[in-house]
């Protein structure tokens, strides 16, 4: 024995050093020896950039609803992760993985989606997520047809290569050709042309005044002395798209225009001789001047009955004023023929 003695280590704890060092050395030899297991069996795996997994549960994240002609689609996009429990992720190569990870300085975004169809017969809906340069296809959604479907809704994690914030990724939804964007941390929706479908949308109908039976339908040539018991109606709705020639072009709206004519099957003179109608060539409908980019139902028209649709391109900011139709009616005996004509002015359906 020296007579040294050795003063402990401040806080009074020199008799633990020992035995806490000891400890703390076992547990992380421990813990690196389960990192290693985990990854050796597995258990822990990597998504790739650009890859994705289903997920078996919707993340939790605020729903945002893309409109399309007759359909809504609606994501949810949840905050970047750097891993996620193996549980929620179904992949049949790893299922027992206890979590999966980001690729390095990347992130795993957790999304969700769904459409609906309120009835329209539409094309593929493609579905995209994107970030970083990067944009990844989620699915590609078609209808059968019926009046009104809805797809389940789908959950998948997605790998990207950078370290994003959700401020970084945009869905992107994309039918006919227009792609929408939304940005999932604002709700913001880069719309385009479909614009419109997000908007109340004016509508025009014929009106002419003192008119109980919608406008009158006459001769053509004011001097004329034959008369015709007729009328016609119209109403014009407006569409960002259309199901024939698709969407309309910036600045533009389609204008489709639902025409419906009603006509005695004679024209009579002003001796009361009566010409009974026997024939009557296509119609001519014109907005404004303008003959349609497609119609139907004027080319063969009925003898009493005509309803026909003819669709234009309109701007957005100047509403259409006058609709007009013509057409020519064959005759029995002289004098054979009678050009009529409908002018209608449009004005704001109440």
């Amino acid at each position: 024995m020296s007579g040294e003695v050795t003063a402990p280590p401040r806080g009074g704890k020199g008799t633990l050093a020992g035995p806490l060092s000891a400890v703390l050395a076992v547990a992380a030899v421990v813990l690196l020896g389960f990192i290693v297991h985990a990854r050796s069996d597995g258990q822990v795996e990597t998504l790739d950039a650009a890859q994705s997994r289903p997920l078996v549960r919707a993340p939790y994240a605020t729903e945002h609803t893309v409109k399309l002609p007759g359909i809504e689609v609606s994501v949810r996009v949840a905050e970047p992760l750097g891993s996620i429990d193996g549980a929620l992720v179904r992949d049949r190569d790893h299922p027992d993985a206890e979590s999966w990870v980001a690729p390095d300085d990347g992130r795993l975004v957790p999304v969700s989606w769904r459409a609906r169809s309120t009835g329209a017969d539409p094309g593929p809906i493609d579905i995209y997520l994107a970030a970083g340069g990067e944009r990844v296809s989620l699915d590609t959604i078609r209808f059968d047809g019926s009046t009104t479907a809805a797809t389940r809704l789908t959950s998948a994690v997605v790998a990207f290569a950078d370290d994003l914030d959700l401020a970084d990724i945009t869905a992107e939804v994309e039918y006919d050709g227009l792609t929408q964007t939304l940005h999932p941390a604002t709700g913001e929706i880069e719309a385009g042309v479909a614009q419109a479908l997000y908007e109340p949308l004016p509508e025009l109908e014929s009106n002419c005044a003192g008119s109980k039976r919608g406008c009158p339908v006459a001769a053509a040539d004011e001097d004329s002395a034959l008369q015709i018991d007729g009328s016609v109606e119209s109403r014009v709705r407006f569409q960002a798209y259309d199901s024939e020639l698709g969407w309309a072009e910036k600045g533009t709206l389609w204008a489709e225009v639902d025409v419906s004519l009603e006509s005695g099957d004679h024209v009579e003179d002003a001796a009361g001789n009566y010409f009974v109608i026997w024939d009557s060539p296509p119609m001519t409908v014109t907005l404004d001047g303008a003959r349609p980019s497609r119609s139907q139902g004027f080319d063969h028209p009925d003898l009493l009955t005509v309803h026909g649709v003819a669709v234009f391109p309109v701007a957005v900011d100047t509403p259409p004023q006058e609709l007009r139709l013509r057409y020519t009616l064959n005759l029995s005996g002289e004098p054979g023929q009678l050009a009529v004509s409908a002018t209608m002015p449009l004005a704001s359906a109440e």
